[in-house]
């Protein structure tokens, strides 16, 4: 996925979103990106030069002022034949990077409009959700960034929610001494190998059988849980990753399956349910906590702890109707996210045998 000053790409849209209700503005870092590149998008059109009258009315200061802040190098300005001019698009640069914003980070002032929530992806989680936008009356924004992905938007004030299913040693430091997160069960999921129908015989029945069968194995983003499941599910049983033939990586379970089924790859690791989905054979190899992450500000606001509500009681709906690769029993489970001054333990993985 593209990324932005180290972000996905997608954070911009809620960045842009946030800076349009402030005025026309960049924010620090996109005006420190473009003084980096050699202020290239300045130089695209034509520099707004404006009097002291016309920045003093648009800045909201008296003509006094201005000229105080020239004085003392604190305003971008150009003197031209004794009079002085300000170049519109360095004086909103300066503007942004001046900006004090909320020390939740930016994204915590958008929780009135809208829930933003970054992280792995789900194929129920996704059915769910589209079930709910039409009647929860505020807009849900997502992005299947991966587990860790999602943890750090949070951790950076990108996002307010994470979906997560890594261990809580992936996920303690990521989280404030001083501000406690806490995390919330949706489900447990089995996540295994990922075949062609009627090919099983040739593929693995473990992970460390990979390596030995000179199999494709569609890989996920190393921002991903699954791609440390893999990880982890291969040093258990004594195999190395650099032995196994990776492609990829693919942006989510499904497009693992997709990858499968077409020929691009001979095997992945991916959930139950979108194997039932694309028609494929299932493997199970380990079943897994699938937790929503919340820092405790954010799951005291009436929006988030409102959509937090919702959110259960669709899952809880559409286990009921029948969800295969999920169990639901411990739906909503809340406990203390580990913080960096602790000392977590690894989240089991509990394998199928």
């Amino acid at each position: 996925m593209p990324s932005w000053d180290g972000y996905p790409f997608w954070s911009v849209l809620v960045i842009s979103f946030l800076d349009a209700s402030r005025g026309p503005f960049q924010t620090g870092a996109m005006a420190r990106r473009e003084r980096q590149n050699g202020g290239t998008e300045a130089a695209s059109a034509p520099a707004e030069l404006l009097t002291t009258a016309e920045i003093a009315r648009w800045l909201r200061l008296n003509p006094k002022r201005i000229y105080a802040l020239v004085q003392h190098d604190r305003l971008p300005a150009t003197r031209v034949s004794g009079k002085w001019l300000f170049p519109r698009a360095l004086v909103a640069q300066w503007l942004a990077e001046h900006t004090v914003y909320p020390p939740e980070g930016m994204v915590q002032a958008l929780l009135d409009r809208m829930v933003v929530l970054q992280g792995s992806d789900d194929w129920l989680l996704d059915q769910v959700l589209d079930e709910l936008r039409p009647r929860l009356g505020h807009p849900v924004l997502t992005a299947a960034v991966g587990s860790v992905g999602g943890l750090r938007a949070v951790a950076d004030g990108l996002a307010h929610l994470a979906t997560c299913h890594v261990s809580d040693d992936e996920v303690a430091p990521f989280v404030p001494p001083a501000s406690p997160w806490y995390l919330v069960r949706l489900c447990a999921r089995e996540q295994g190998l990922l075949v062609r129908r009627g090919e099983r015989a040739r593929s693995a029945r473990r992970m460390s059988d990979l390596p030995g069968k000179r199999l494709r194995v569609a890989d996920r983003a190393a921002s991903t849980g699954t791609h440390r499941l893999a990880r982890r599910l291969l040093a258990a049983e004594g195999a190395s990753a650099a032995s196994v033939c990776w492609v990829g990586p693919y942006p989510s379970h499904l497009d693992v399956a997709m990858a499968v089924r077409s020929g691009a790859a001979d095997v992945g690791l991916g959930i139950k349910a979108v194997a039932e989905v694309a028609g494929l054979d299932f493997v199970p190899l380990a079943t897994e906590a699938y937790e929503l992450a919340i820092p405790a500000r954010v799951l005291g606001h009436p929006r988030a702890s409102s959509f937090l509500a919702s959110l259960l009681d669709g899952l809880a709906r559409a286990g009921r109707r029948g969800a295969p690769g999920y169990s639901l029993r411990s739906l909503g489970r809340t406990r203390p996210a580990p913080s960096r001054t602790k000392d977590p333990a690894a989240a089991p993985v509990e394998s199928i045998p």
